[in-house]
């Protein structure tokens, strides 16, 4: 990916938001991501938002995707107390509002940050 430069110093990355809902057959359980697509300015703070609309679904996860890797767990709540984020990912913060919401933030984004990120719902904690 290639990042605009002006005066020797990036303007802008890009983080890719893909997830459009994805259905839990069993329940008909919907995971939503509002933004598909995101460019920010790098050193901005980012949010990024997540709802789901199983109300006994208390779980929820975050990964992280970069190109040509596969999905890292990021962070999991299991209730609404926000989770502690896995070793690589402590610059990153996560809050649940509510059991069908989950924000994931940071503060002082970087280049090493673009990727693609999923959000999921579970009734099972593990």
């Amino acid at each position: 990916m290639d990042c605009q430069v002006l005066s020797g110093r990036a303007r802008s990355i890009i983080f890719l938001l893909v997830l459009d809902g994805f259905l839990c057959s069993a329940q008909q359980v919907k995971v939503i991501q509002d933004q598909k697509f995101l460019a920010v300015t790098l050193g901005s703070s980012v949010k990024v938002q997540c709802s789901h609309t199983g109300p006994s679904y208390y779980a929820m996860f975050w990964y992280q995707q970069k190109l040509g890797q596969g999905l890292k767990l990021m962070v999991l709540s299991s209730d609404t107390k926000p989770g502690n984020m896995e070793e690589g990912f402590k610059e990153w913060s996560m809050e649940r509002p509510d059991t069908q919401k989950s924000d994931l933030s940071i503060s002082q984004v970087g280049a090493e940050h673009s990727a693609v990120y999923f959000c999921a719902a579970s009734d099972h904690s593990h």
